[in-house]
């Protein structure tokens, strides 16, 4: 391999790429970015205790705030907070193009699977029920559990088109660790505060730009 060639390759790299180290700059004091062969990973320094509790629709807590710590504390698990991102050559306005046209092309044929006769009273009908309990009330379920296998099917060609570009490379944010959710509390909040706003920085210095 020619030092010319090494060249390149480290001058293309994420790590002198300069919309990444745009990002890498901004990144909330007490955060790090480490780059590795086809992934970049964004992580705070400091860990985080994350403990599962169902937050949907659940009642008024009556307990405080200093309790409430404790409690993820004590049964929570410590982790790291963290965003990692999968990274690529750059695509081609063609191959973006290519790959828009054949989703748009699967998503018709998966909207003509369900606007078939026997399944038109299922998707058709307004109410709550989800559409597996229409199915079942219509007498339908072997119908729409074909449905169900053949956008599956169809679902597996979907081209996953990039979420972000830099200088020189498309991303995909593939994975977030050590957040609140409808399903967790976290301690410290801030933490998991500042991966939701490291998203956002994300659509801030790696927006889309060639779509």
């Amino acid at each position: 391999m020619s030092l010319i060639f090494c060249a390149f390759l480290f001058l293309t790299s994420p790590i002198n790429d300069k919309k990444i180290i745009n990002l890498k700059n901004n990144l909330p004091s007490g955060w790090k970015m480490t780059i590795s062969r086809e992934k970049i990973k964004i992580s705070s320094n400091k860990p985080i205790h994350v403990l599962f509790q169902n937050m949907i629709n659940a009642p008024v807590s009556l307990e405080s705030a200093e309790d409430r710590i404790k409690r993820i504390m004590k049964f929570g698990k410590k982790t790291e907070s963290s965003l990692i991102l999968r990274y690529e050559k750059k695509w081609s306005k063609k191959r973006v193009l290519t790959s828009q046209n054949k989703n748009s092309e699967i998503y018709k044929k998966i909207q003509k699977l369900a606007n078939v006769p026997e399944l038109r009273q299922i998707f058709n009908s307004r109410t709550k029920h989800t559409p597996e309990m229409l199915a079942r009330k219509y007498g339908k379920l072997k119908e729409y559990n074909l449905y169900l296998k053949k956008k599956s099917n169809l679902e597996k060609n979907i081209v996953i088109l990039p979420e972000f570009e830099s200088d020189n490379y498309n991303l995909w944010l593939i994975k977030t660790t050590g957040i609140s959710s409808e399903s967790t509390i976290v301690h410290p909040v801030r933490i998991s505060e500042e991966n939701y706003r490291i998203v956002n920085l994300l659509k801030i210095y790696l927006k889309i730009s060639s779509f």
